[in-house]
């Protein structure tokens, strides 16, 4: 007897990143899934281990580099249809816990498929060693965020040390958004996951 697998399934995200004070959106793009982490950490969650379960959204700014011209050239996500437990942000600066109910929920679907939708604001004074306020040229370009990923397991500082049982599920590389204390930002990243034709 031969099972046949389902091969129309995936998963696709969105992220929406806003400027609370002015409601202005900033970024609103499509990101990268890990397939083959995002495949793990569903098995993982659906036999009940909490390892299966999104704990962090991690921001970095290793996603972009500008020449001496001002180009900004984009890298690729760092994303594989391979597990690979060692898959992380380019350069991981800063990262917030998410907890459930108050930043993730899901959102069912009318057919096959569900959207996790997981929300993280960043508060003015947040974090506590940024510039007093966004410009062209930032002195702690630290906080110059141009990548994020939602991850699963523990992450300690510093540096970012990730829990070698957890799992980065996506990545995206944006135009560069800074972070500076006359700014609080909203992030909204929306996983949908889609089974079936």
């Amino acid at each position: 007897m031969s099972i046949d697998l389902i091969r129309n399934t995936g998963a696709i995200g969105i992220v929406k990143i806003t400027d609370k004070s002015t409601n202005t959106v900033l970024r609103h793009v499509q990101n990268a899934i890990h397939f083959g982490n995002i495949s793990w950490a569903i098995s993982q969650a659906l036999a009940g281990d909490a390892l299966g379960h999104v704990t962090h959204m991690v921001f970095g700014s290793g996603g972009t580099s500008i020449d001496s011209s001002g180009n900004i050239a984009y890298r690729a996500p760092n994303t594989s249809t391979l597990q690979d437990p060692t898959a992380a942000p380019y350069q991981p600066t800063y990262w917030k816990q998410i907890s459930a109910p108050q930043q993730i929920e899901v959102v069912p679907g009318t057919s096959n498929f569900s959207d996790l939708k997981t929300t993280v604001s960043l508060v003015f004074g947040e974090p506590t060693d940024q510039d007093t306020q966004d410009q062209a040229i930032a002195t702690n370009d630290t906080y110059v965020f141009d990548e994020i990923s939602l991850y699963t397991g523990a992450i300690t500082a510093p540096p970012a040390a990730f829990d070698p049982n957890g799992r980065m599920l996506t990545h995206v590389i944006f135009h560069p958004v800074q972070k500076a204390n006359n700014r609080e930002l909203e992030i909204e990243y929306t996983i949908r996951v889609q089974m079936g034709p």
